[in-house]
Parts: C-alpha cells; structure tokens; sequence
C-alpha cells in the first residue's frame, strides 16, 4: 500500500514507532523524503521474507491469499528498482531469491494465464483472490465487450490505437490475443471509428463479468513480471547480453524470435526494447505508470501520443505536465495536519 501511494502522492509520513500520545502536535509531522519511505519499505520487506513460508503447499484454504517470501522478495525488488535513485544490484539480489524459493515459480503458456480457468498457477507469486457474488470482482463488468457483459454500455479503458499498433509491429498474436477482443458496437467510438457497427479493442485479460460479479482473479505480481524487471537490472549494471537472454526467454513464450541487433546493440536501446516488452507482457496489469515513472517518461509519452479525434480529424492534447503526475492531497488531510504542504497543482 506504501508503494501505490508513492506512485500518486509521492512522499508520505513515516511513524514508526507506537503511538501512545492522544495530542495531535505528537503526530502532525511532515512528509519524510521518498528515499527514507523506500528504505522503509524495503527494510519491512526483508524483515517480512524471513519470516514467510515460500508456499502454502496446496492449502485451498484462504492461505493461497496470503503473500509468501516470494512475493515479499518480489515486491522489494521492484521496490528496489522504483526508489529515486534505483538500486539495480539490491533488485538482483531480491529476484536470486525469487529465482531460488522452493516455490518453484516458472512461465507458463501465455493464454493459460488469462483463461479464467487457471488462477493460482506456477507463474502467479500472488494474486487478489474473488469469488464471486457478493465478493466478486466488478471490474471486468467495466472492461468486457457487450457480447460478455451483456450490456450495451460504453466501456472503460479500451486499448488505444496506439497500443493495438504496438503489438502489430511485433506480429505479437500470442500477446494480443490473450489481452484483446475485438467487437463491434452500437455507440460511436472516436478514435477507432465514427460512426456504429466500427469493431474496437476491448481489454480480454479477464473472461467473465458475471453482473459486477466475477470470480476472476487479478494477479498483482507474476514471475513474467520479474523476469523482465531482472532484465531491466542486468541491462542497467552492464550485463547486456544476460539481459538479452532473460528477454528472449519472455519473447519465446510468445512465439516471437530472439531480439536482433538492431533491438540489442547498446544499453539504451536495449532500454528502449525492455520498455516496449513490458507494454506487451504486462499490458492491463497496472505496470505501465511505473514502468514510465522510472524512466522519467510519463510527461513526454503522454505529450507525443498522437491520437486522432476522427469527429474532428484534429490530434488530442493532453497537455500532461510533472505537476499532474501526482494526486493533490485530500484537503481535509491538509486541515487536519497544518505540517503537510500540497503537491505541485
């Protein structure tokens, strides 16, 4: 949870110790620095990988809930990498542990993983449990197609031109084909075309909706997540052709060829290539703010879209600045605490 309100706030307040005072002056404090909340972070998830089991065996209980060391480890690694100066050589060291867990994580075949029939597989370090009915999972009501939903509502986050792009200019069918439907609507879609009866992309990574009532898992961390991310680390320390195999591993499972040359040939464009791997592999599973925000890219990506408006003909500008890459804090959270000062607006 730490983590997630990095991503949008940015730095929090740190408290670690038990507070006894009932005087608002005791913990009214400022935020502390990015760096000190990560180390934070990290320090607690070390500590908490020795102090999970690597597995639950086959506990069909709700054990399979829980994390593991694995998922600690996991998750310190792209804490690791996320902090404001990445340290590159602690995401190896977290991702040997992942590797080494008697867990035995491993890719499995792409569609496996997304056929609703197969949570909790060998791939999965952990993942949001549902079951159904009044603990079901709404959000694949928001994503799927009419013809799953059963209704005729526009839907939300549907893949932009841009994406569908991407995955073609691989020959990416594996990928895409797990992660998009393609269906033809009765509403007018802009970008895709004006007019009804235009087929669009739909968000696929989850099969049933079921009324706001999917049984659906939603995975939080897979192992072809840390694949790349040991990519990732082993391109930044200068291990480019062990980051070149890891990729490859991924781009196997998708029925792709190794990267070429033109993909591999410097660290930078290597950079460039496990960037654009991770939009594929991961697209839809809440990756790719981060995945830009390290890289410092979120401003320029969002600014060089080029998406068309076909009611006008004219491109959208989103006019995304670095102030809006962070959610201004609540003001109520602002009156309570005078020591906290507002994001940038």
């Amino acid at each position: 949870m730490k983590l997630v309100f990095l991503s949008i706030y940015q730095p929090l307040i740190r408290i670690t110790n038990t507070i006894t005072s009932t005087e608002a002056s005791d913990v009214n404090i400022p935020r502390s620095s990015a760096e000190a909340v990560y180390a934070q972070i990290t320090a607690d998830l070390e500590f908490a990988a020795t102090l999970l089991p690597a597995s639950y065996g086959n506990d069909a209980s709700i054990n399979k809930a829980r994390a593991t060391s694995g998922a600690a480890h996991a998750l310190a690694a792209k804490a690791y990498a996320q902090q404001p100066n990445p340290d590159y050589d602690a995401v190896l060291n977290s991702i040997q542990a992942v590797e080494s867990s008697s867990a035995s994580y491993q890719l499995i075949p792409f569609n496996q993983l997304f056929s609703g029939n197969n949570y909790n597989n060998a791939e999965s370090i952990i993942e949001v449990q549902y079951l159904g009915g009044n603990e079901g999972n709404f959000g694949p009501q928001l994503l799927l197609p009419p013809s799953i939903s059963g209704d005729s509502w526009r839907k939300f986050v549907t893949p932009s031109v841009d994406l569908v792009d991407a995955f073609d200019s691989e020959d990416d069918t594996v990928r895409k084909n797990a992660s998009i439907l393609f269906e033809s609507v009765q509403w007018v879609d802009e970008f895709w075309g004006n007019s009804q009866g235009t087929a669009i992309p739909f968000s696929y990574k989850w099969k049933n909706a079921n009324g706001f009532a999917s049984a659906d898992n939603t995975y939080l961390i897979r192992y072809g997540d840390i694949v790349l991310l040991k990519a990732e680390a082993l391109n930044e320390t200068n291990q480019l052709q062990s980051a070149i195999t890891e990729v490859n591993r991924i781009r196997t499972r998708a029925e792709l060829p190794d990267l070429t040359d033109a993909q591999s040939n410097s660290q930078q464009v290597l950079r460039q290539t496990i960037l654009k791997e991770r939009r594929l592999e991961l697209f839809q599973e809440g990756q790719r703010w981060d995945d830009l925000a390290r890289y410092n890219l979120l401003v320029s990506t969002m600014n060089n879209l080029v998406e068309i408006d076909l009611r006008t003909g004219n491109q959208v500008n989103y006019n995304m600045t670095e102030a809006k890459t962070l959610l201004p804090i609540p003001q109520q959270e602002l009156d309570r605490n005078p020591a906290l000062e507002q994001n940038p607006l």
